[in-house]
């Protein structure tokens, strides 16, 4: 009974989409502008970008408020956005313990 019980519990994480996509904490991807003339007055900042989960360089011409996903620097960004991910999935941290435990079900 453990056994399909534990496969249940399996299959409905893997069809539900739970731990599957990382939920970003920090979006849009912030676009600060282009600055004047040629780009000028603007200034290398940081920002997540959702769709690669990686905080990347910006260039923006005006304030940069975390709260608009920009950062001053690359490690004040990864500190405030990169750890607010969602693991997914094919992290072996989460599906190691359950493999281990299907196998000693089944193979004990």
């Amino acid at each position: 009974m453990m056994k399909l019980l534990l496969i249940f519990v399996i299959i409905s994480i893997h069809t539900s989409g739970f731990l599957t996509t990382a939920r970003v904490a920090c979006e849009p991807f912030y676009h600060g502008g282009y600055g004047g003339g040629g780009g000028e007055n603007v200034k290398p900042k940081w920002s997540f970008n959702p769709q690669s989960n990686r905080c990347e360089p910006v260039m923006v011409r005006s304030k940069c408020p975390p709260s608009q996903n920009c950062f001053s620097t690359e490690d004040g960004c990864e500190d405030y956005c990169e750890g607010m991910q969602t693991p997914r999935a094919d992290d072996d941290v989460i599906l190691e313990p359950l493999v281990k435990m299907w196998r000693n079900e089944f193979y004990d």
